[in-house]
């Protein structure tokens, strides 16, 4: 097995608390040969600034079948549902609701069905922090992810991983963010790719339009050459995103 291509020596201290739960979650993917990775806070917190995060978030690539040996096999790492029908949840939402038994630490796993989900566990890169191994997201595609979300700690998170990694490839960061918006990938009917976890994932579905996400959104914005869209919720949240989100990698030009 190839060496673990960034390491560190010392965990950052805001993850302390969190270190027996992802211990236990990196034996379940490994002793289960799941793919995955580790987003969120804790990626935040290693490819940009430590901050404090209470909860575990990550991505696997986990098909409906597999779901009730997944969830059996996670209780023998001490990682216990937190919902009464966490498979019927599942499969409507595209999202495991754990947490590690001894140190109650939520562990929210997502099923990664979006195609920028699957690139980004195919581009994500082995991580060795003391003695603990497991995967993370490029930090472009931790960007992305975080311009999605769109809340304002995904704001400081993005502008943490800017900081820290002064080369991002900001065209590649650009075209995802757009691809999130065009619709012929995310419609109100006929989605190309599985969006059933947007709302959980996404930035918990805070649409423009109350007032708590981003920022308004048009009735009509173009995207594209001679593209118009009439956005509904889904497309609502994801163009705001992209407002939101492509003038951030831009401070990568100014280091």
């Amino acid at each position: 097995m190839a060496s673990p291509q960034r390491s560190r020596g010392v965990k950052p201290a805001s993850l302390t608390s969190l270190v027996p739960a992802l211990r236990a979650f990196s034996s379940l993917l490994k002793k289960s040969k799941t793919e995955g990775m580790i987003i969120g806070g804790v990626a935040a917190s290693l490819l940009g600034g430590p901050r404090l995060t209470a909860d575990i978030d990550a991505t696997v690539r986990l098909e409906d079948a597999a779901l009730d040996r997944s969830l059996a096999f996670a209780q023998t790492r001490g990682l216990k549902p937190r919902i009464t029908d966490p498979i019927a949840f599942a499969k409507r939402s595209a999202m495991i609701l754990l947490e590690h038994a001894a140190s109650g630490v939520p562990v929210d796993v997502a099923q990664g069905r979006l195609s920028f989900e699957q690139k980004a566990l195919r581009r994500a890169v082995r991580w060795k922090v003391g003695s603990l191994v497991f995967r993370l997201p490029t930090p472009e595609d931790l960007v992305i992810m975080k311009a999605v979300s769109h809340r304002l700690q995904d704001i400081e998170d993005i502008r943490g991983v800017v900081s820290v990694n002064p080369k991002l490839d900001v065209r590649y960061i650009r075209k995802q963010v757009r691809d999130f918006a065009l619709p012929n990938v995310i419609t109100e009917s006929g989605p190309r790719n599985d969006t059933r976890a947007l709302p959980h994932r996404l930035g918990h579905c805070r649409r423009t339009q109350d007032g708590r996400g981003g920022g308004s959104v048009p009735p009509v914005r173009q995207v594209g050459q001679n593209r118009v869209v009439r956005p509904g919720p889904l497309t609502s949240l994801v163009l705001s995103a992209e407002c939101a989100a492509v003038h951030v990698p831009s401070e990568v030009h100014q280091n």
